[in-house]
């Protein structure tokens, strides 16, 4: 639009009109001042922004060409600071609830062992009561020591020191093996669970000991937040590029829309935190999985409460090749399990 103003003011002054030549100028002029208040907008809203007033957008109503293009620039990139802004605060508060609950976790069991250390200490003891605080400080020490190597485990799997030892796993017979060895906890938790399983082998390479403990800490999840009397499922899909091992569940509580935040450390599906448990396990589920370049996702649909964890048959950077590979051995290390 300047362009054509000046070339005007050019035509008008060789042409000598008078008319023409005061027309141009009133137009340049328009223009001028026209830009000079289209700059003003978006210095304001510039300033505005920098002092961290994010909410107001640039009005872009009278602004055209360039302008208008600009102030679009400007409101994007308020929106990209405002996404930011709530992402770290949101990163902040987790930061404060994961001291808290960390400190509430540690501290519960190592009150109940200082306890009943000094209930030991003191005269006049009996036997039986011996052995009825000895049974407790075992198991408070247990779940201690679990809830240690749980935050070890998450810490050293969001940081990346962690090594992924593949090997060639019969993945349905995992899943049967796993299932087998929680039978008294579900039974426990009066769940009745169902597995299916592809009859024919599922072979995959995979870190045995982490994929166990995948599965291992789904069931667990299972047995501790269903609905007692109700049935659980847990089902394994093969596909020509993938497996998909899918476990759901009907939740004893009511279960909000977006039930992704369980993914995070130390938060449990029960919030009064009177269940026993690190509230590592589904956190320690993501990681595991994502570090073998699988998936893993959380789908509620009322009080159905559905966990998918989804592995890639072939990932890039490894081969098959070895020892273990080439023999068919079909190990879950650490756990002293054979699956095949």
């Amino acid at each position: 639009m300047g362009f054509i103003m000046v070339m005007l003011l050019f035509a008008a002054l060789a042409g000598r009109s008078n008319l023409m030549v005061v027309l141009s100028l009133c137009a340049c002029v328009a223009v001028v001042l026209y830009g000079a208040y289209c700059f003003g907008i978006l210095l304001e809203s510039a300033k505005r922004m920098g002092k961290g007033d994010l909410d107001t957008k640039v009005d872009d109503k009278y602004l055209t060409g360039a302008f208008r293009s600009f102030a679009g620039d400007l409101n994007d990139l308020a929106g990209v600071a405002v996404v930011a802004a709530q992402k770290q605060l949101k990163s902040e508060r987790m930061k404060t609830e994961l001291i808290t609950n960390v400190s509430h976790d540690l501290k519960t069991p190592l009150t109940a062992i200082i306890t009943y250390v000094n209930l030991l200490k003191e005269e006049g003891t009996t036997e039986e009561e011996r052995k009825s605080y000895i049974e407790i400080l075992d198991r408070k020490s247990l779940r201690l020591k679990k809830l240690i190597e749980d935050l070890f485990e998450i810490s050293k799997a969001a940081s990346g020191n962690i090594q992924i030892r593949r090997q060639q796993v019969d993945l349905a017979e995992m899943v049967k093996q796993a299932v087998l060895e929680q039978e008294d906890r579900l039974a426990e938790a009066k769940v009745d669970c169902r597995v299916s399983v592809p009859e024919n082998r599922v072979l995959i390479f995979l870190d045995g000991e982490k994929t166990y403990r995948i599965l291992e800490n789904l069931i667990v999840n299972v047995s501790k937040y269903a609905l007692a009397g109700t049935r659980a499922w847990i089902t394994l899909r093969e596909t020509v590029d993938d497996v998909e091992i899918e476990v759901k569940n009907t939740s004893a509580q009511e279960l909000a829309e977006d039930c992704s935040y369980l993914t995070e450390r130390f938060v449990r599906g029960d919030t009064s935190r009177n269940t026993e448990g690190s509230g590592l396990g589904l956190a320690i589920v993501k990681s595991f999985t994502e570090l073998q370049g699988g998936s893993f996702r959380i789908e509620t649909d009322g009080d159905l409460f559905k966990t998918i964890v989804r592995l890639k048959k072939k990932t890039e950077g490894w081969q098959e090749k070895g020892t273990e590979a080439e023999t068919g051995a079909i190990v879950c290390k650490g756990e002293g399990k054979q699956f095949g």
